[in-house]
């Protein structure tokens, strides 16, 4: 009786396989756009928590603290220049010296 069984399973899941396979070759996918981004930020979060126990074991409270607020200052002014730079706004611009838009 318990062979019988296994032999019907093994053939359902034969039977999934290939149809798992047939999917995987048709290039379909079933993620929403929605189930995209929480999953890239969860990855994207995910690997910052699991970061922090590291940090402050290393520095201790005083230069764990410091590390994450200084990392996020840099993250929070990096979000600002990308924003401004995909709004087409030029206002970082006249910092630099070498400007390619004035002859030499």
């Amino acid at each position: 009786p318990g062979f019988d069984r296994e032999k019907a399973y093994d053939t359902v899941r034969m039977k999934d396989k290939k149809a798992e396979a047939a999917k995987a070759k048709s290039g379909s996918r079933d993620a929403s756009f929605s189930q995209c981004v929480f999953n890239m930020a969860n990855i994207l979060m995910g690997v910052g928590m699991l970061g922090l126990p590291f940090i402050f074991k290393s520095a201790g409270w005083g230069g764990g603290f410091f590390i994450t607020f200084f990392f996020g200052a840099v993250t929070w002014r990096t979000s600002i220049l990308i924003g401004r730079e995909l709004n087409g706004d030029p206002r970082p611009g006249h910092s630099f010296d070498d400007n390619p838009y004035k002859s030499p």
